[in-house]
């Protein structure tokens, strides 16, 4: 097994992160090679985003995509993902669009509506004969 797998392979097993790095010392001790040649295979897979570096006292060598750092991500899969939120954005737009109103629904039919106008002409009929004058034909 390379060098640099088992690097990322310990990384992982201790759960490096920013704040809880591994030092190339730490690294060198249980990998069982010196702490230079450590650094070196380290600096390729920082170079392809497996591993990122914490620099300065209390540095080391930590997994990226914990605490904010960048995750190296497969196409293929990133398509899949991306597809599926593009699906998840359209039905989210489609229930926020407001409704169109729909047309009132009557609380009467035609025809209690017709029977409703023939009474009030027929009382306005009786109004016009009771006061002396004559219908309109």
């Amino acid at each position: 097994m390379s060098l640099q797998r088992l690097i990322v392979e310990y990384l992982r097993a201790r759960q490096a992160t920013y704040r809880q790095p591994v030092c190339s010392r730490e690294l060198s001790g249980a990998l069982g090679v010196c702490s230079s040649y450590v650094r070196t295979q380290a600096r390729v897979l920082v170079a392809r985003g497996q591993v990122a570096v914490r620099r300065g006292p209390g540095g080391g060598y930590y997994l990226p995509g914990r605490c904010g750092a960048a995750v190296a991500v497969d196409p293929c899969e990133l398509d899949g993902v991306v597809s599926e939120l593009a699906e998840i954005a359209l039905e989210l737009l489609r229930a926020s669009r407001p409704r169109q109103a729909e047309p009132p629904v009557p609380s009467r039919t035609p025809l209690e509506d017709l029977a409703d106008r023939l009474r009030t002409a027929v009382d306005t009929l009786q109004q016009l004969q009771g006061a002396g004058g004559r219908p309109v034909p």
